[in-house]
């Protein structure tokens, strides 16, 4: 299947369900609990594509090596993908130290990355904490 947003309509006694997936072309990890938290967090390799459950009030945090100078993008797909999550991302250094927060992700945008120009040094692991709650 090509790599891309794909539509799909699934069909049961129950009812019709119209929904979207993606395929991608990023190597696929997925979250691994538990990882709410500094201490716990999930150790990934980039780049990739990462699956996974936000509960309500959910926090997920992934540590990444990043170069100095390096460019990244961090994009939400559960609102393209029709689901209901309101979902934050924030960039951290090791510390904990937040660099970047991305707030509302609004379920009505299409398209919701942002990329990060510069990281701090060659030195520093970053980390990434995505929390979400269902509206």
């Amino acid at each position: 299947m090509p790599v891309g947003l794909h539509d799909y309509r699934l069909r049961t006694p129950r009812g019709t369900h119209v929904g979207v997936f993606q395929v991608g072309s990023l190597p696929r990890l997925s979250e691994v609990e538990p990882n709410n938290d500094l201490k716990h967090a999930q150790d990934i390799t980039l780049p990739a594509m990462i699956d996974g459950i936000v509960e309500s009030d959910d926090y997920d945090v992934f540590r990444f090596h990043a170069e100095a100078g390096e460019t990244l993008i961090f994009d939400v797909m559960a609102t393209r993908a029709g689901s209901r999550l309101d979902s934050t991302i924030t960039i951290l250094d090791e510390r904990g130290v937040e660099l970047e927060y991305i707030v509302g992700i609004h379920r009505r945008l299409l398209h919701s990355q942002r990329s990060l120009p510069v990281l701090p040094s060659e030195e520093d692991r970053q980390l990434f904490r995505s929390c979400g709650r269902r509206l």
